[in-house]
């Protein structure tokens, strides 16, 4: 990574942030908003992008969107700052895109790891292409009942297919304010999770059923050896 493009509209941080990028030999980019961003992103493509989710405009998700809606920016790693802790609110921000988060006030501390995390991003996506990514996810559920599999490869393809229209509509200007751009990923993302529980459940009862058909299975089977046991013994004292 050389560049980076610092987003916030809190000039005390801009100089924080930007002297600890620097520390790490990174040519600093500012912009007090996102509106600012995307104008310096139509001449200049950063390495990575550090994006404070509280701004007057756009916010930092909605900004975010809007750059990997650009197709040389697409794949460019997100780090999104901000005061909000949590699990919930860290998921939140990478199902819409980022690659890591940064606690503010920032830290040296907070600024290594998410590098740390970019950088692992970086070199995983260059050392795995789209294709055979997507053999690999396949390779690993390979051993689930062929009707799931099937399920699960079916849901995989519809939602990717959703995902990428969305985008090429973003893309393209046409869809909507930022506002509802971020509902509808969001929507997107929701009926994702909901799908992968439908196929989780189904999962689930296929295995209780199995598993109740093997329990019966071993019940008659101890049952007949019982009774073969039992008739061996009459026939061994005479009472058979």
């Amino acid at each position: 990574m050389k560049q980076a493009l610092l987003v916030d509209d809190s000039k005390s941080a801009r100089i924080i942030i930007s002297r600890l990028l620097q520390k790490h030999g990174l040519e600093v980019l500012t912009a007090e908003s996102g509106e600012e961003a995307m104008k310096i992103i139509e001449t200049n493509t950063p390495d990575v992008v550090f994006m404070d989710y509280m701004m007057p405009g756009m916010n930092g998700i909605e900004t975010m969107l809007k750059i990997h809606a650009q197709p040389k920016t697409a794949g460019v790693p997100v780090v999104i700052c901000t005061g909000n802790e949590g699990e919930g609110y860290f998921e939140e921000a990478v199902s819409h895109g980022a690659s890591s988060l940064l606690s503010k006030p920032p830290s040296p501390e907070g600024i290594q790891k998410a590098l740390n995390e970019i950088t692992h991003v970086l070199k995983q996506r260059g050392s795995a292409p789209a294709k055979p990514a997507a053999k690999a996810k396949s390779a690993a559920v390979a051993g689930l009942d062929p009707a799931v599999q099937q399920a699960m490869d079916a849901l995989r393809a519809e939602f990717e297919q959703k995902l990428a229209a969305l985008r090429k509509e973003m893309a393209a200007g046409g869809g909507g304010a930022p506002a509802d751009l971020e509902a509808r990923f969001k929507a997107t993302h929701q009926e994702i999770e909901n799908a992968k529980k439908a196929v989780f459940d189904a999962l689930v009862k296929r295995m209780q059923t199995q598993q109740s058909k093997l329990i019966e299975n071993i019940k008659a089977l101890l049952a007949k050896q019982r009774g073969d046991t039992i008739n061996l013994i009459k026939k061994a004292t005479g009472r058979g």
